[in-house]
């Protein structure tokens, strides 16, 4: 798949037309990273847009007594990197490959260029960022209003009709601010109920209507 082609699937690029994204992807870089690998590290100078073309990468906040809180697991077509980019501030999270991951990278020079080139791309990043506010939003409720075992199952629902879910129990744990061992105990009592299999880091939904319930989604 050619790059413009790439940046066609994403939220911030699909307005573009071909020939917009052509002058895109000219300022791209490609990069590929072999798995746990640390692509930039919190607080680290911005450099760029991250464009996730193979694998997955997690997205993680850490704080400084050591803990840490995993924002967000994106997988193919899926941006990062908006916010340095637009404010010049260094990264708010780590961003950690979770298997090899190829990735496109427009660097901030470069994606001023763009936006000098293609207005339409200011569009796309607004939307960007306003979903991510909505999904913030969403999970500063979940963690009010949820419990553990509501908070996981909503995760699990989520992760499943996006991508299969192969997570270990702390970082399923710091997706939805909880510890590990809850979230194991939680686990076990899905897998008694026939909701879920666990194999390894593997989890198979059995009974999604179940989880559903269990999440409080209708």
């Amino acid at each position: 798949m050619q790059p413009e082609e790439i940046l066609k699937s994403t939220e911030i690029f699909k307005c573009c037309t071909l020939s917009e994204l052509e002058a895109v992807s000219l300022h791209a870089i490609r990069r590929s990273y072999a798995p746990y690998s640390v692509i930039v590290r919190q607080e680290d100078p911005s450099r760029g847009l991250f464009v996730l073309l193979q694998g997955s990468v997690k997205v993680v906040h850490h704080f400084e007594d050591g803990k840490e809180l995993a924002l967000a697991i994106l997988h193919p077509y899926e941006c990062v990197g908006e916010m340095s980019l637009i404010d010049g501030e260094p990264h708010s999270a780590t961003i950690e490959t979770l298997e090899k991951t190829e990735i496109l990278i427009l660097t901030q020079e470069s994606f001023k260029k763009v936006i000098e080139q293609v207005p339409t791309v200011s569009f796309g990043i607004m939307k960007s960022l306003s979903q991510r506010l909505r999904k913030s939003n969403t999970q500063l409720a979940d963690m009010a209003f949820l419990s553990i075992p509501g908070r996981l199952a909503k995760k699990l629902v989520e992760m499943h009709q996006n991508h299969s879910i192969e997570l270990t129990h702390k970082e399923l744990a710091s997706l939805i601010g909880a510890n590990r061992e809850n979230v194991s105990r939680a686990l076990k009592n899905f897998e008694q109920l026939g909701y879920i299999r666990i194999q390894r880091s593997k989890i198979e939904i059995l009974n999604l209507d179940s989880l559903k319930s269990a999440a409080s989604i209708h």
